[in-house]
């Protein structure tokens, strides 16, 4: 037997349970605010300033964001939902936003697999 009363292990495992459901509405929390900011907010800004702007380069990049963001954000509510509950799952989207945004990912995604799908569905009369 151990020295421990009860009521230390009780209030000790109900006190670690509320701190981890503490700590995991705080991680998901952020995760969602960081992820949606990084991944609308600030592209919604360097959209309005590429359409402002007299280049035609930077307007090409953010609707090729844009297109590739719908697609994952479709792909994430069909497939993923379930997957926001591990702990990395933010830290990977983020990752993959930052990718998209900053490291002309958005452009290789578009050109390997959406342009091909898209041109795929038009060949069969699909789409227009």
């Amino acid at each position: 037997r151990t020295h421990i009363s009860r009521f230390v292990v009780v209030y000790s495992t109900v006190g670690l349970m509320a701190l981890v459901t503490i700590l995991s509405f705080f991680v998901r929390f952020m995760g969602i605010f960081t992820t949606r900011f990084l991944g609308f907010l600030y592209p919604v800004y360097a959209s309005i300033k590429a359409l402002i702007s007299e280049r035609k380069d930077d307007d090409t990049q953010w609707l090729m964001y844009w297109v590739v963001y719908a697609a994952f954000s479709l792909f994430e509510q069909v497939a993923l939902e379930q997957s926001k509950v591990l702990p990395l799952f933010f830290m990977v989207k983020l990752a993959f936003l930052s990718w998209c945004q900053f490291l002309n990912g958005a452009e290789f995604l578009y050109k390997i697999l959406i342009k091909p799908f898209i041109l795929a569905f038009r060949a069969i009369g699909f789409v227009e």
